[in-house]
């Protein structure tokens, strides 16, 4: 690693300045690890990323099974900030993984955190 400590980059929109801003980014610090925002069940999936057969647009759908309104979507593009952090750590030999993100799911149903409003906000 080019340096020690964390750097995190905050960016959540998809874009292709952003994309290859970030893809820049890591490519000058060269980090030992890739994390990115999304469900660390998803760690094992990251991989298939590598699969040149494996192009974008894809996602990631997290839900519960029989309750379709508890679910959550992680899209990629190919100017994904995300996309291209993955890319790059398959690519450079860095580990890679989700940051952990349990997103909250509310409804009326009584789920974990219900609001009671009708909805199910995802958090």
């Amino acid at each position: 690693m080019a340096s020690t400590g964390v750097t995190v980059y905050g960016i959540r929109h998809h874009g292709p300045g952003s994309a290859r801003s970030v893809r820049a980014a890591l490519a000058g610090q060269r980090p030992d690890i890739v994390l990115i925002e999304g469900p660390p069940e998803a760690d094992d999936l990251v991989k298939l990323a590598a699969d040149p057969d494996m192009r974008p647009p894809v996602a990631l759908l997290g839900y519960v099974p029989g309750e379709p309104r508890l679910a959550a979507f992680w899209p990629f593009a190919v100017f994904s900030p995300e996309w291209q952090a993955i890319r790059y750590a398959l690519s450079a030999g860095s580990r890679s993984g989700s940051a952990t993100c349990r997103p909250r799911i509310s409804s009326r149903s009584g789920a974990s955190g219900a609001t009671g409003r009708g909805r199910a906000p995802i958090r």
